[in-house]
C-alpha cells in the first residue's frame, strides 16, 4: 500500500509540473533542482555567461529550452538528458553511478558527471556498528522486531570479525569504524592494494573470499549494482556462512537473492540480517530486520551536500566541467 500511495504522489507531483507555467531560457543556463539542493541562494554565485533557474523539476522547464541547459544539480529522469543537447556537467544526488554512467544516455559522450562521493560514509558507518549492537540487545531488537524471541539474541562482544564486501569510500569508512570497536576486519574488493590498511587485516578477491565467509560474525555488503553484482548472495553463499553470523546490506537490493536469504534465517543457516537495501520482498521473520534506506541518514547531510554543490557550481562557473571533483567516468 505504502509503495502505491508513493508512486500517486509522484505521478500528481509531475502532473502538476507538467500542467504548470513552463520555464523559458534566453541564454546558457545551470538548472538546479530545488529538492536537492534546498538552500539554494543564486545571489551568491555570479556569472555574466550564465543564467541560474532554481526549479522544482525539469517537468517545469519548456523543452524547447532544453538546448539551453549547461549545468544540471539534482535529480533528473534518465529519458530527459538526451534532449539537452549542450549539456556540459551533470551533478547527481546520489553516492553511487546509478546508471548515470552510461554514454548512450547523452547527447554528447564528453558531459562531466559528478556524484555525492564522500557524504554517506560516515552515517552508514555507524549505522553498520549500530545495527550489530542492535540485533544483538533484546531491548532494541523489540523496537523493529516485536516477534523477536530473547533467546534468539546474542550478547557479548568478544572476538568479532567482520568481513566487508566492497573497500570504496564508504567500505573503508565501514572498516575503520568495526576496527575502533576492537573487531577484526578483513575486505573482499577486485583489486587488491599493495599496502595494507592498518584497520584491515586482510583484504582478498571475490574467488579468495569464501576462506573468510565461514569465520566472520558479520558480513556486510557495500558493493555497487552492475551486472556481476546481481544476486551473488544466494543460498550458497548463506550456506557457507556460520550459522551464528548476521548479514548486513547497504549497497544494493539487487545483490541478495531475497527468498534464499528468507529461508537461510527461517532455517537457522545464519542468525539473521540487517537490510537497510532490499526489494520488495515481504520479509516477515523476526530475525531480519528491515531500515528502509536509513543507514546514510545524518543531521550533517544537508550541511555537507550543501558546501559540496556550492565548491562544485562556484569551480564550473570559474573554471569549467574539467576542473570539477567526484567525477563519474562514463562507459
Amino acid at each position: 500500500m505504502k509503495k502505491i500511495i508513493k508512486k500517486a504522489y509522484k505521478a500528481l507531483y509531475i502532473l502538476k509540473n507538467k500542467l504548470g507555467k513552463k520555464r523559458i531560457f534566453n541564454k546558457e543556463t545551470i538548472v538546479v533542482c530545488k529538492p536537492s539542493w534546498k538552500s539554494f541562494d543564486a545571489s551568491l554565485y555570479n556569472s555574466e555567461k550564465y543564467d541560474i533557474a532554481y526549479v522544482e523539476s525539469v517537468y517545469g522547464i519548456n523543452q524547447n529550452s532544453y538546448d539551453k541547459i549547461v549545468a544540471y544539480i539534482g535529480d533528473v529522469p534518465k529519458e530527459k538528458l538526451k534532449q539537452m543537447v549542450n549539456l556540459k556537467w551533470l551533478q547527481i544526488n546520489s553516492h553511487g553511478f546509478n546508471g548515470f554512467e552510461k554514454k548512450a544516455l547523452y547527447a554528447d559522450d564528453k558531459v562531466i558527471v559528478t556524484n555525492l562521493h564522500g557524504i554517506f560514509s560516515k552515517p552508514m558507518a555507524n549505522y553498520c556498528v549500530s545495527a550489530w549492537y542492535m540485533f544483538n540487545c533484546f531491548a532494541l531488537r523489540r523496537v523493529f522486531s516485536p516477534d523477536v524471541k530473547k533467546n534468539n539474541v546474542g550478547q557479548g562482544n568478544d572476538e568479532i570479525s567482520v568481513l566487508i564486501y566492497g573497500l570504496g569510500d564508504i567500505g573503508n569508512e565501514i572498516a575503520r569504524a568495526c576496527k575502533r570497536q576492537g573487531w577484526k576486519v578483513y575486505g573482499v574488493k577486485r583489486s587488491i592494494p599493495e599496502i595494507l590498511p592498518d584497520y584491515l587485516e586482510d583484504v582478498v578477491s571475490f574467488k579468495d573470499a569464501e576462506k573468510y565467509i565461514s569465520k566472520c560474525d558479520y558480513i556486510i555488503n557495500v558493493l555497487p549494482e552492475t551486472k556481476d553484482t546481481i544476486g551473488v548472495f544466494d543460498r550458497e553463499f548463506f550456506s557457507k556462512m556460520n550459522k551464528n553470523s548476521v548479514f548486513c546490506n547497504v549497497g544494493r537490493g539487487s545483490a541478495v537473492v531475497d527468498k534464499d536469504l528468507d529461508d537461510a534465517v527461517k532455517n537457522s543457516v545464519i542468525k539473521g540480517a540487517i537490510l537497510d537495501a532490499c526489494s520488495s520482498y515481504p520479509y516477515k521473520n523476526p530475525n531480519i530486520v528491515l531500515t528502509h534506506h536509513y543507514s546514510s541518514f545524518s543531521k550533517e547531510n544537508d550541511e555537507l551536500t550543501d558546501k559540496l554543490f556550492s565548491a562544485q557550481l562556484k569551480e564550473f562557473i570559474e573554471n569549467g566541467e574539467s576542473s570539477l571533483e567526484n567525477k563519474v567516468p562514463l562507459a
